[in-house]
């Protein structure tokens, strides 16, 4: 690829769409490589870092970050460069509303795009409403039969004290109550509502407890990574504290080797060791792999799915 076959000029004036069309250019026409980027466009591959803070803090939520997503995943690709740049600004001058067909080489609109469904008629929210009851009704009806299987039906507790016992561990854990006096709120709880012994059991072992478990999971990780730290939990504790920094909860976001070897300020040789076992805790999700390769500069895709506390 030489020099002279990039477009001259960038299209966009706003800084966070240039930002995301020189990473287009760069992934599609220059296979990216960043010197000719910056024998290109100078005065914007200056900008770079300075956007990306600012890109990751603001626009990873809008169509913006969604484009960006989907150039580091491919959706963008076609057999000719052009029609790659093609369907990425039909996507972005839509502002996500018209998105591409990588196997072709138009850009059509895709009806089940959520940007282009129509609003939901009274009728249409009715349904969803009575689906979504439908589902919690399963739910329910799959914890009963769980406690039946697994405890008997003498230890059964119903539905209506279940979503008491919930809001009360919930209650509880606001106001930063602890552990250990979730025992003493069950056996308080039982005696109000004339429980059997089995049924207390299970109002403090399969719900209570487990519920406040689930709630307070960013305080069981801390304490597993403070408790006899080693190099590998000291690394981990590190670099989730600097992805809770740049990323939200939930929210899906590219990071290459090259990228979080530099946050967590490890070897390459550690870093696979601690994405793995920053999945076995649950900390992050890889929802997409990457391509591997010197001259692949297509990122594995992740979730943050707990922030430490105060995050």
């Amino acid at each position: 690829m030489y020099a002279d076959q990039l477009p001259k000029f960038l299209r966009y004036s706003d800084p966070m769409l240039r930002y995301v069309e020189y990473h287009a250019i760069r992934r599609i026409y220059a296979n990216g490589d960043e010197a000719l980027m910056a024998q290109r466009y100078p005065e914007m591959s200056a900008q770079i870092p300075e956007i990306e803070t600012n890109f990751i803090i603001s626009e990873l939520n809008t169509f913006k970050g969604q484009a960006l997503n989907m150039l580091f995943e491919g959706v963008f690709d076609n057999e000719y460069a052009s029609f790659a740049m093609m369907n990425f600004f039909r996507f972005m001058e839509s502002e996500g509303k018209i998105v591409p067909d990588s196997y072709q080489k138009e850009v059509i609109e895709n009806p089940q795009s959520k940007a282009n469904k129509p609003s939901p008629t009274k009728a249409q929210k009715s349904i969803n409403a009575e689906i979504k009851k439908k589902k919690r009704d399963q739910r329910s009806l799959a914890r009963e039969n769980h406690q039946r299987k697994m405890l008997g039906d003498e230890a059964l507790v119903n539905k209506d004290l279940y979503k008491e016992a919930r809001r009360a561990v919930f209650e509880h854990l606001k106001v930063g109550g602890k552990r250990e006096d979730l025992l003493e709120m069950a056996l308080d709880l039982a005696k109000d509502k004339s429980l059997t012994d089995l049924q207390t059991k299970t109002l403090c072992n399969e719900i209570m407890l487990p519920y406040f478990d689930k709630l307070n999971i960013h305080n069981n990780i801390e304490f597993e990574l403070l408790k006899n730290p080693n190099n590998l939990k000291k690394t981990i504790f590190y670099f989730w504290h600097q992805l809770s920094h740049i990323y939200e909860k939930d929210v899906e976001f590219p990071l290459s080797q090259e990228h979080g070897v530099k946050m967590a300020s490890c070897s390459k040789s550690t870093y696979p060791e601690c994405i793995d076992a920053m999945q076995k805790m649950k900390i992050i999700k890889k929802i997409s792999i990457g391509r591997k390769g010197a001259k692949s500069k297509t990122a594995s895709v992740y979730k943050l799915l707990v922030k430490p506390t105060g995050k």
